[in-house]
């Protein structure tokens, strides 16, 4: 939501670039957002007992974006695993 409304911004104040739908405010969210992204993705693999290394599968066009939704998307388990308790069972 918030790349969403840069990018309306960028539009609306003229500043996007030559060839794009962005601009600065877009990129700027984009670079702030890119760590806490990273983070979360990382917390829900390891929820699911995967390691968070598998985050490198999206680099892999389609393929790896698809494997990182279906492995997001998985219910964690029950049990302790690995990285600790699931918050969602606490």
């Amino acid at each position: 939501m918030v790349l969403i409304a840069a990018a309306l911004l960028d539009n609306l104040f003229g500043i996007t670039f030559e060839y794009a739908f962005y601009g600065a405010i877009y990129c700027l969210a984009a670079l702030v957002l890119f760590l806490p992204n990273l983070a979360v993705t990382v917390r829900r693999l390891h929820d699911i007992n995967k390691s968070g290394w598998n985050i490198l599968w999206g680099i892999i066009p389609l393929i790896g974006s698809i494997l990182l939704i279906v492995w997001c998307c998985q219910d964690s388990k029950a049990e302790a695993n690995q990285y600790g308790e699931s918050p969602k069972y606490l």
